[in-house]
């Protein structure tokens, strides 16, 4: 179920992780609350991008394991 669905988000993944990251990396930081609120917009872009992987690593799998037709 969790598999399927990693597999069928792949695209979101990326796209929350590449918006993420360009966020994060243009806000400004000039004091702490802005700090602190550009790591968390970098962490969900970091989890964006391992979900990604693990996507693209399931889907490698799945393709492996399934005969040819």
């Amino acid at each position: 179920m969790i598999k399927n669905w990693l597999i069928k988000n792949e695209r979101w993944f990326w796209a929350t992780a590449i918006v993420s990251l360009i966020v994060g990396y243009t806000y400004p930081v000039e004091t702490e609350i802005q700090n602190i609120s550009a790591a968390i917009v970098l962490i969900i872009g970091a989890i964006g991008f391992i979900l990604a992987a693990i996507s693209i690593a399931l889907k490698t799998k799945n393709k492996k394991e399934s005969p040819p037709r």
